[in-house]
């Protein structure tokens, strides 16, 4: 449940931030989330050590004592969106301070974002499914599918955005 509210909040958060002019305002190189990285960081991190708080010490202290399921799912999925949404903006500010020049990658990468974020779901999942009974370890995996998603996900989005339709949109 908590994946829902997570992927429709940072969708329309996207959205919007997409639909102004990203260069100025809140994601300005010389704006305050990027002077304040140091803040944003240290958030993160203590938002991270909550987050596994609450899933090692928390939950099972409230199974044991009793605590509604739902009331459980909720508290949880709450921190754990609020840890997505702060490393998000560490991550952010890192990048608005620390990255300052321009790549051709990078920006071909920015160009396809919104298409891979459409399309790489497919490409994940069919990718861990193919590698199940691989007898290799989860780090490798992990780099394997990260790999194949990405390349795929990249060319299928730039593929996509020569059809005239569709370019536009994503």
């Amino acid at each position: 449940m908590s994946r829902l509210l997570h992927y429709g909040v940072y969708f329309f958060a996207g959205v919007a931030v997409g639909a102004g002019d990203i260069a100025h305002g809140l994601f300005a190189r010389d704006r305050s989330l990027a002077e304040r990285w140091p803040v944003w960081l240290v958030a993160a991190l203590a938002m991270f050590a909550i987050d596994v708080m609450m899933i090692i010490a928390i939950l099972p202290m409230a199974v044991a004592n009793g605590v509604v399921p739902l009331a459980r799912h909720l508290i949880s999925g709450l921190v754990f969106i609020m840890c997505c949404g702060t490393t998000g903006f560490a991550m952010l500010a890192l990048f608005l301070r620390f990255a300052n020049r321009r790549a051709p990658a990078l920006d071909s990468l920015s160009r396809n974002a919104y298409g891979i974020y459409l399309v790489h779901f497919g490409f994940v999942l069919w990718t861990q499914y193919l590698l199940l009974p691989a007898a290799l370890p989860a780090a490798v995996k992990a780099a394997i599918v990260l790999t194949v998603a990405l390349v795929a996900s990249w060319m299928t989005t730039a593929a996509l955005r020569r059809i005239p339709g569709v370019g536009r949109v994503i």
